[in-house]
């Protein structure tokens, strides 16, 4: 699920700043969910940034991947990070079932 959200940031965030770029990639574990976030520094998506309308097969796949396996739980968020690039955040929720399975 990563991996087209990663591919993007290269592809239409970093190749498109001539500036040294950065791609970040963070997971957080919260008691009933995982949040992971990806970030660049590259040259931003638009304000008025819709993923129905907007994103490629990639996003859409994701966005599709996170509601047939999570439902309405999970979520996928795309905005434009707080100077420059974009910022990909997805909440993916534990099921209790997974949290008794969970080792370290």
């Amino acid at each position: 699920m990563l991996l087209p959200v990663v591919e993007n940031a290269f592809r239409h965030g970093l190749a498109r700043n001539a500036q040294k770029g950065r791609l970040e990639v963070n997971a957080a574990r919260q008691p009933d969910a995982l949040t992971i976030s990806i970030a660049d520094n590259g040259a931003g998506i638009p304000t008025d940034f819709d993923v129905d309308r907007q994103a490629g097969t990639g996003l859409r796949n994701v966005r599709d991947r996170l509601l047939h396996l999570y439902g309405q739980s999970a979520a996928l968020e795309i905005r434009r990070g707080d100077q420059s690039g974009t910022v990909v955040t997805i909440h993916i929720p534990l099921r209790p079932e997974w949290q008794a399975r969970a080792t370290a």
